[in-house]
């Protein structure tokens, strides 16, 4: 895949979590080719800017990722990730598709 290909699907996420007004999604990044740091940048920035504007008053993401993405994320954490957002919007980081799971069964919606 490359990167335009890589943004358009990307932009389908987006536009199906908005659409469907999603209330809780599970992003599992295990299986896709390694990005280059600049695109894993990119895909947080556009699904934490983008995400924003749907309509829904409480979005749960579990993105689940490899533990050696884990720690190198962990390790080159920026500032740029934690924008302050009008919405409670939860983006939960996990290394284990079964913990994101259980994490977006058992966490509760705010109270519309």
């Amino acid at each position: 895949m490359n990167t335009k290909e890589y943004q358009k699907g990307c932009a389908t996420l987006i536009n199906t979590m908005t659409s469907h007004h999603l209330k809780k999604c599970l992003i599992d990044t295990n299986k896709r080719d390694n990005l280059p740091a600049e695109s894993e940048e990119w895909e947080v920035a556009i699904l934490q800017g983008e995400v924003v504007l749907c309509e829904s008053k409480d979005l749960h993401v579990a993105l689940v990722m490899s533990e050696e993405k884990y720690q190198r994320m962990v390790h080159n954490y920026s500032l740029s990730f934690a924008k302050p957002t009008s919405k409670p919007l939860n983006f939960h980081y996990f290394t284990k598709v079964e913990e994101a799971m259980d994490w977006l069964v058992n966490e509760p919606l705010a109270k519309e």
